[in-house]
Formats: structure tokens, C-alpha cells, sequence
């Protein structure tokens, strides 16, 4: 797929769920498509990139997965590779939008080996997913994708030190040194009660 150049690609949570995981599931067209089907289990992470749509040079990468199962009569899903596992780490966190939950996320960790003896690595993945709130409490997951988003962490951490070493820059040579389009909000807390959505390390996504 060709993309114009400088073109980015930072959605918002709420973004992902909303419109991109709700057209899919619904089979709705989506204006650009720059998120690509894979069984992304069938794949190390460090196989992802190639499989993107999106320029490697952003450090993330989106893939709308068919959410396979562990057991045929069971909901878990089977996030086993070749060569590892990926791990949920924390509660799934809500994904708010107008006062009402949207979606659910969940961020998984990839370690090598087999479970439970693997050795966590740098691969980090957010898992979206449509939700839909029965009673008593119980949640029902809807449709047959699910949206991913994989990060490699030690990386994306080098570009977010190099975003602020380049402010510093503009800093000294008069331009502006603050930007406030460089730093978006990645997720928000759900309310006065709930606890933040994201660590404080990945409470901020670059831009550029």
C-alpha cells in the first residue's frame, strides 16, 4: 500500500474502537485502510512490521485479528507463537467515550519460551475489543476482530528521548519549544474512582 508523504498514524483510543474496530465488525467501508488482516498469533512480534501497512519509521503498528480460541468451547484466545507467548499483564481497561464504555483494552506482554517459564521481552501489544454490557454484570465481547496495537518498547522509548532532546534544541535556537500537538493523551481515566487507564510510561504517545 502507498502512502502520501509525512503521512502519521496516532489514533486515540477511542479513535481505534469507535471507528476503525466498530466499521470492521460491522463491515462498514473505512476511508483509508491502513489497518491489514493477519492471524497475528501465526507470527513473532518481530515479524509484525513487515506485515504492516504503515511507514516502520512510527515504531507502532495496527493489525485488525480474527479472534481465534484456545478451546472450542471456551472464550479464551490463543496467543501462543512459534517461538513464545503473549501475556496479559493489569485488568482490561474501558475505553470511554461520552460517558459510556465503547470498548475494552488489554495490554499483553511477548515472552519467549513456553509458558509459564518465558522470558519477558520489550514486545509490548494493546488488544481492543467491542463490549457490550449484560446483566448482572457480565460482558459479552462483539464481534469477530479484534484490534491490535504492537509497540517494541525500548525503541518507542529511544523516539519519545529524541522528541524531547529535539525541543531542547528548539529550546536553544529560539524556536518554540513546546508544541502542544507533540504530546497527545493515549488514554484517560475512566472516572473520579477508577484508576488511570495507562502506566505513567505509556500515558503519552509521539507525534511528529
Amino acid at each position: 500500500m502507498s502512502l502520501p508523504p509525512g503521512f502519521r498514524f496516532h489514533p486515540t483510543d477511542v479513535e481505534l474502537v469507535e471507528y476503525f474496530l466498530k466499521r470492521k465488525v460491522d463491515g462498514l467501508k473505512i476511508e483509508l485502510e491502513v489497518i491489514p488482516v493477519i492471524d497475528l498469533y501465526k507470527f513473532d512480534p518481530w515479524e509484525l512490521p513487515e506485515k504492516s501497512f504503515l511507514p516502520k519509521r512510527d515504531m507502532e503498528w495496527f493489525f485488525f485479528c480474527p479472534r481465534n480460541q484456545k478451546y472450542p468451547n471456551g472464550s479464551r484466545t490463543n496467543r501462543a507463537t512459534s517461538s513464545g507467548y503473549w501475556k496479559a499483564t493489569g485488568k482490561d481497561r474501558k475505553i470511554i467515550c461520552e460517558s459510556s464504555i465503547k470498548g475494552l483494552r488489554k495490554t499483553l506482554f511477548f515472552y519467549r519460551g513456553r509458558a509459564p517459564g518465558g522470558e519477558r521481552t520489550d514486545w509490548v501489544m494493546h488488544e481492543y475489543r467491542l463490549y457490550d454490557d449484560l446483566p448482572q454484570g457480565n460482558i459479552s465481547f462483539l464481534g469477530a476482530f479484534a484490534l491490535c496495537r504492537v509497540v517494541k518498547r525500548s525503541d518507542h522509548l529511544h523516539q519519545l528521548g529524541e522528541a524531547k532532546a529535539k525541543m531542547a534544541l528548539d529550546s536553544s535556537t529560539g524556536f518554540e519549544a513546546w508544541n502542544p500537538m507533540i504530546y497527545t493523551p493515549l488514554c484517560r481515566q475512566a472516572s473520579a474512582d477508577e484508576p488511570n487507564l495507562c502506566s505513567q510510561e505509556d500515558s503519552f504517545k509521539y507525534m511528529v
